[in-house]
């Protein structure tokens, strides 16, 4: 009885830890991306995904990428962190430019 134990596990094991592959998108500067490098990514509380980079910030709303940049309102156009919701402000700031 030990063996039998023993030879379903080695068969049943491996059905059982492998796991659901995901779809993994690249997206780059074709898609909207400010730079291909990214400084830093944050998510914030409405669902979007901040992209730091050389060139300025990038959104990811799930379904497309909006860039800003110095023409757009930013200090510099390099941006290599954000920093999250203030609890004093209801504003978010941008952070430690390198240029």
């Amino acid at each position: 009885m030990g063996w039998q134990a023993i030879l379903i596990a080695t068969i049943a094991l491996p059905l059982c830890l492998e796991g659901e592959l995901l779809p993994i998108r690249s997206f780059t500067t074709a898609d909207g991306l400010a730079s291909d490098h990214i400084y830093c990514i944050v998510p914030d509380s409405r669902g979007f995904i901040w992209f730091c980079t050389p060139e300025g910030l990038s959104r990811f709303d799930g379904y497309r990428i909006v860039s800003f940049g110095a023409s757009d309102g930013l200090p510099h156009r390099s941006v290599d962190s954000f920093l999250a919701r203030s609890s004093t402000s209801n504003r978010r700031a941008l952070a430690r430019n390198f240029l």
